[in-house]
């Protein structure tokens, strides 16, 4: 029949269709994963040869352990929901550097997640840039000090990243 055809189908593709969510995970983590943003982060500024000096968590009102909507998990410290329900953090990441130095670094953030028309590359986590505020450096010119209010996306806690999938695959 067509649906045993479809379902046999499906079964041989579910490990690619794995290995994507879980690299798509690197993006849109289940938790808030803070070491591996400050990671991903100093790498893009050591690349750059930018100066990485602070990161701050700006907790959102009633998200430090209220369960997302619709979920009995509580989201991470500081999380809380955006509009469309998703579990966000709010971030502010202080740099400094060069203005060319500084460019690059951002075009790597700006890089670590792109969408095509068919394929998502993910090389760190997804971040909407808010707002960047540029300042003097504290060495004088050249030096350029950039602010920065960020956020970043988890997956809802009732779900994960992976829906409850493991890599064996449906039974």
């Amino acid at each position: 029949s067509c649906a045993v055809a479809a379902g046999q189908s499906a079964k041989r593709s579910y490990a690619a269709y794995y290995t994507e969510l879980a690299r798509l995970g690197e993006a849109v983590p289940g938790d808030d994963n803070t070491p591996s943003l400050i990671y991903q982060l100093q790498a893009a500024a050591s690349k750059s040869h930018v100066d990485f000096n602070t990161l701050v968590l700006n907790p959102t009102a009633g998200g430090s352990a209220a369960p997302a909507p619709g979920t009995t998990n509580p989201l991470p410290p500081g999380a809380g929901t955006n509009s469309g329900g998703l579990p966000v953090q709010p971030f502010t990441l202080s740099f400094n550097g060069n203005f060319f130095h500084l460019a690059d670094f951002l075009g790597r953030i700006e890089r670590f997640v792109t969408a095509g028309a068919k394929q998502i590359t993910v090389h760190g986590r997804l971040m909407t840039l808010n707002a960047i505020n540029v300042g003097p450096g504290t060495t004088g010119f050249p030096s350029i000090a950039v602010t920065i209010n960020a956020t970043t996306y988890l997956a809802p806690p009732s779900e994960g990243v992976l829906g409850g999938g493991t890599p064996a695959g449906p039974s």
